[in-house]
């Protein structure tokens, strides 16, 4: 079961994703929706607490293993394991974490594997795998992803997220499947 969802919550969440779009968007494959609460400041610090760590020096890469947790500003990352790869030296890249002994340069990209869950206020998505390019300020979801904004659900095979914009964009092999309730903002 995944964080922070109880199993009648997720089960309710999953059979009311199942609704298909309406208009225009129910035979959609590919679709982009404006997600505001995932826009932010991607040159904050990121904190990264985990149950284990082991730091690859030769590969420039941490693995943070159990119980992982990224913060960045007010965007939240958690899964069962999460590579950080460093050692960029791009202007948008975000500096390494201290506790990462040796690691010189800064953070080019962040892997999280099981079990992940992003949030950003009013929105919060599920997926297996998240691959979250730093220096480009784009989150890409793999493997059941789960979106939730509000009342609003949605569900697809991949979810984009390019937080300099704050939207999203959605794909599905099938098709991407949501339920939306009238009359709701969504930030």
């Amino acid at each position: 079961m995944r964080r922070g969802w109880s199993a009648s919550g997720r089960a309710v969440a999953v059979a009311t994703a199942l609704w298909a779009l309406a208009a225009p968007l129910s035979s959609a494959q590919n679709t982009q929706t404006p997600f505001g609460g995932f826009k932010h400041d991607a040159s904050q610090p990121i904190e990264v607490s985990a149950d284990s760590l082991e730091v690859r020096n030769a590969e420039k890469m941490a693995v943070f293993r159990g119980n992982v947790d990224v913060r960045q500003g007010v965007m939240r990352m958690r899964a069962d394991r999460i590579e950080i790869s460093y050692g960029g030296t791009g202007e948008k890249a975000s500096s390494v974490p201290s506790g990462i002994p040796g690691a010189g340069g800064s953070i080019d990209r962040l892997q999280a594997i099981g079990d992940v869950l992003i949030s950003n206020g009013k929105e919060q998505a599920e997926a297996s795998l998240a691959d979250y390019n730093v220096v480009n300020g784009v989150i890409e979801l793999t493997g059941d992803v789960l979106l939730v904004q509000g009342g609003n659900i949605a569900k697809s095979d991949r979810l984009t997220i390019d937080l300099a914009t704050g939207t999203a964009q959605m794909k599905s092999e099938g098709r991407i499947q949501m339920k939306l309730q009238p009359n709701q903002a969504n930030n």
